[in-house]
């Protein structure tokens, strides 16, 4: 028994040794962990002992992956493999071939959810302010906050968004957004069964509040370790208090949402939008949406730039079609 014990345990050790990447440095030098990208020169190998690492490919000797990786050629070939080898001649072990590692010009890890047996949580933080005193005495700052659960099947995202300028003690904004997104995945990971809820407040705006309920199916394009996209359409119930009248309409609604990492995993950009088509002829589109860059120092903080949207094709009477806010500020994620 006893002798079958420490084999058990020299197995379960090989094999978590077995189970990482590693790269062999030509100076000598050894990491291992989990490399995530290839692209632009660049290798990001995620460890415990440091977090995300950026390396130059030209100072690789040898490079070995546990998993496949989605790989794309130079000559625009799309493969998927494990790759092991030095630098000149990486053998492709699924496809039983081999190719320079300067050949490759971008790869990456397919999507961690897939690999998920329980739920994953992540957060994130994003904190904006300028203040300014002298002839005029102004504030402005904004909170975007951000939750993710995901699974093999599903998916919860929530937001919530507080805007706020003021300028001599007038106030010139005052919103409040809370959204919610629920996906279930299908047989075909790439197709999704989805619920959205959205609160929306802005007072200045005319809109006391903005209640949207709906459902739909979407399309993930990719998901992997350099971003994702995903699209989304459906039907929607929306309320809305306007000061002078408040209605319920049903209304048609189209979504986007897209990430991708650039620099070596350490810029981010990303691009979210929501189009609501009421099925109203008194209050056409309207257009929630955000775009901006990322800078990741490390895995916790980040600095953004950021610029929000809301256009209404139909306002309420006495405010302006487009609502912009710009921000540059600071982030934490955990």
């Amino acid at each position: 028994m006893l002798r079958r014990l420490c084999v058990a345990v020299v197995v379960t050790l090989m094999a978590g040794q077995a189970l990482a990447d590693r790269i062999d440095f030509a100076n000598g030098d050894v990491m291992t962990g989990t490399i995530t990208s290839m692209a632009g020169g660049k290798v990001v190998i995620r460890t415990d002992y440091a977090g995300r690492v950026t390396v130059d490919a030209d100072k690789i000797a040898r490079i070995a992956t546990d998993g496949d990786l989605s790989l794309r050629t130079k000559g625009g070939e799309a493969l998927q493999s494990a790759v092991e080898g030095d630098a000149g001649a990486v053998q492709l072990k699924a496809l039983d071939r081999e190719i320079a590692l300067a050949d490759i010009s971008k790869a990456s890890r397919e999507s961690a959810a897939e690999a998920l047996s329980a739920t994953d949580w992540s957060h994130k933080l994003d904190l904006a302010a300028v203040l300014t005193s002298g002839n005029t005495d102004t504030s402005s700052f904004s909170i975007l906050t951000e939750s993710l659960a995901r699974s093999l099947k599903n998916e919860h995202l929530l937001t919530v968004g507080v805007f706020q300028d003021e300028a001599d003690s007038v106030t010139t904004k005052e919103q409040f957004d809370v959204n919610y997104g629920y996906k279930r995945f299908l047989e075909n990971p790439k197709w999704f069964l989805g619920a959205n809820a959205q609160y929306f407040r802005d007072t200045l705006l005319g809109v006391d509040p903005r209640v949207i309920v709906g459902g739909g199916a979407g399309y993930r394009f990719w998901d992997n370790s350099l971003g994702s996209l995903t699209v989304e359409a459906g039907l929607s119930a929306v309320y809305e208090d306007l000061g002078a009248e408040d209605a319920t309409n049903p209304a048609l609604r189209w979504a986007l949402n897209y990430r991708r990492l650039l620099a070596g995993e350490k810029l981010e950009f990303f691009h979210r939008h929501q189009l609501l088509k009421i099925l109203d002829t008194d209050r056409g589109e309207v257009i929630d949406s955000s775009t901006g860059l990322a800078f990741l120092f490390n895995d916790w903080w980040s600095a953004s730039l950021r610029a929000d949207l809301r256009h209404q094709t139909k306002p309420p009477v006495g405010s302006k079609k487009t609502d912009m806010t710009y921000a540059v500020g600071v982030g934490v994620r955990f």
